[in-house]
């Protein structure tokens, strides 16, 4: 319990102190908009720094381990850089450190979601949470271990006798997601644990990331914040639930809480193009390779759409494409040490069709049913059909809602939401089966769902209200629309005052 404790406290902090000048420099334009700790600025930079704090880790020690300088050298030195560079950062821009933090609300959601999130993994602690031993996912702890204490050039050299060498070598024979590795090692190096101790963390913390991505990439849109923080806090639990506890897919789960903000950051590089937006955009792409090369099709699709919508709405066009080359060519340079293990890896079907059946019902309400209650509800009876039901109404009315927050708001970042939600549907017309590739990217897409369902309910409730209010409105327009003359008591005593016809009053004095 007490390691579990541990690797939260210091996991978060560690992440976050290295991510919030970075995460500053590129969001926030002036010192003004942070000194009030209500502002909502505040807010989205807490909200924004895990993922640039895992970004700016993931991208100087993926360097340094591929100069053969494992991870438990580096680990604090590169800690204590973090914590002099924000020293610094906040004596330069003379920031309040007590009127940084953020809101009460969002402070308080953050807490039910961690402990929501992180209570099995605390009460049964750190030291159970080693993985899954499927043949696709029990590497990621023993490769954690192995950047952490082992040269690079040394990996191919190690025998058998190292209980971990023969799991965490896979990723350089293909499998190279060493980004979840470097992650590992970096937290239990600053804890002086092995990194499979860290998985664990790795789960919880993947998991808040969504809830920070919902926030970061709600922001503008016409919601109640009610309905907003409801949104954050539904899809910090699904997929997140399934995908870890269930399914032990943290590379997914990472994928998609950085897939969930990049909508938003690839607006602002491409409303407002600066060199430190285009660093961070560059620096996330560089870990999203490293993380999870099967979905680089949707961030590279995304970006695509970015350009065309550039040209289309952009007046210097070539100002926002020219900064999404550059981010394209900062990740291609931090990945340029490892491109023989990503190169290895393209030559496969990203699609994975070897890996179909372990999701036969991805073409059936099943996979509803499985990302919502984390079963298939196949033997349940009628309740179960009740809940399949609900399950679909519930995602349809997401659809909507994301499809809605592109068309009637006009976002540029709905347009994007609205792609990757109706991204799966692509592999239902070929030919050949694709379950594997539907499941992973319908997981990818829930979150973008879950605000739409949040919004549904926010456009339900505004047209209640509209219509409560024109109703009262109308009421009391009728009342004062009655003339008064035709009120009987009015015009009674209306009648019984009349003066005679040519009396002193009528005609005056």
């Amino acid at each position: 319990m007490i390691l579990s404790l541990a690797y939260l406290v210091m996991g978060f902090f560690s992440i976050c102190i290295a991510g919030l000048p970075l995460t500053y420099y590129a969001f926030c334009e002036s010192r003004q908009q942070l000194e009030w700790n209500e502002s909502k600025k505040v807010n989205l930079l807490w909200a924004m720094s895990p993922f640039v704090g895992v970004s700016v880790i993931v991208g100087i020690l993926k360097l340094l381990v591929c100069c053969d300088i494992p991870v438990k050298y580096s680990a604090w030195p590169l800690f204590a850089l973090s914590v002099l560079s924000f020293w610094v950062f906040a004596k330069k821009e003379k920031i309040n450190l007590y009127k940084l933090l953020p809101t009460k609300m969002f402070l308080v959601l953050f807490a039910l979601v961690l402990v929501g999130l992180s209570f099995s993994y605390i009460i049964f602690g750190a030291a159970y949470y080693k993985g899954y031993y499927w043949e696709d996912l029990s590497y990621y702890g023993p490769m954690g271990e192995l950047v952490r204490t082992t040269p690079l050039s040394n990996f191919s050299e190690l025998s058998a006798a190292s209980p971990f060498a023969e799991l965490g070598t896979t990723f350089s024979n293909g499998q190279h997601r060493i980004s979840i590795g470097i992650i590992l090692a970096y937290v239990a190096s600053l804890l002086g644990q092995d990194a499979a101790s860290a998985l664990g963390f790795l789960m919880v913390f993947s998991n808040i990331l969504i809830f920070s991505a919902v926030y970061f990439v709600t922001e503008g849109l016409a919601m109640k914040t009610a309905f907003r923080y409801a949104a954050c806090f539904f899809s910090a639990f699904m997929p997140g639930i399934v995908l870890t506890q269930l399914e032990g897919f943290v590379s997914v789960l990472l994928f998609t809480a950085i897939l969930v903000a990049f909508p938003k950051i690839i607006d602002l590089v491409v409303e407002k193009p600066n060199f430190w937006k285009i660093f961070l955009l560059g620096l996330l792409i560089g870990n999203i390779v490293t993380i999870l090369l099967d979905g680089m099709a949707l961030v590279l699709g995304i970006i695509a759409l970015a350009v065309l919508a550039a040209l289309f709405m952009a007046k210097e066009w070539w100002r926002p494409i020219k900064a999404l080359l550059l981010s394209i060519l900062i990740a291609v340079a931090l990945n340029l040490p490892l491109w023989e293990s990503i190169y290895s890896e393209l030559k496969w079907d990203l699609a994975r069709p070897t890996l179909n059946f372990i999701f036969p019902y991805a073409y059936s309400k099943d996979i509803v049913n499985r990302m919502l209650f984390g079963s298939v509800l196949s033997d349940v009876g009628g309740i179960g059909l009740l809940l399949s039901v609900i399950a679909l109404l519930l995602v349809a009315v997401g659809i909507f809602g994301v499809i809605y927050w592109f068309v009637c708001e006009r976002s540029i970042v709905g347009f994007f939401a609205t792609a990757i939600v109706l991204a799966p549907t692509i592999f239902y017309g070929e030919d050949g089966d694709a379950s594997y590739a539907i499941y992973k990217m319908f997981s990818m897409a829930l979150p973008f769902v879950t605000i739409g369902i949040w919004k549904f309910w926010d456009i339900c409730y505004k047209e209640a209200e509209k219509m409560t209010k024109d109703e009262s409105c109308s009421r009391v327009a009728k009342i004062f629309r009655e003339p008064l003359n035709k009120s009987p008591s009015f015009s009674a005593e209306r009648e019984n005052r009349r003066l005679p016809l040519g009396s002193s009053d009528s005609v005056g004095k």
